[in-house]
């Protein structure tokens, strides 16, 4: 499948987006743009030029700073759900807290099977 990099909400072709502001919508989102992420710091895809922008950086930051007392991809998926603005500061952080949140999940469960018996 061939995926086009034309800003930073970029999805690909077949992926069918839920109805907006269902909590099932908005998991499906954030898994979608998290594994774009994922794949763009693998280097599997290019990085979108608008995201070498200061601008976007700092606005980047100030929202996942926000984002960061949500502990569960459920919690995440519905404040996703409710946001009104969507644009790609928001999704960008979204997505980061998102696979933060996973990468929190496996570290705790790797711990969890290290200290069993």
């Amino acid at each position: 499948m061939t995926m086009l990099v034309s800003g930073v909400g970029a999805f690909a072709a077949s992926s069918a987006p839920e109805p907006a502001g269902t909590v099932a919508g908005a998991s499906r989102e954030l898994a979608a743009e998290a594994s774009r992420l994922f794949r763009i710091r693998r280097g599997e895809l290019a990085e979108p030029v608008e995201w070498t922008t200061l601008d976007l950086r700092s606005s980047v930051l100030v929202i996942a700073c926000q984002l960061a007392p949500i502990r569960s991809r459920a919690a995440l998926a519905s404040s996703h759900a409710r946001e009104a603005g969507r644009g790609d500061a928001v999704r960008l952080a979204y997505a980061l807290a998102w696979f933060g949140l996973e990468r929190r999940l496996t570290s705790i469960t790797t711990r969890r099977r290290r200290a069993r018996p």
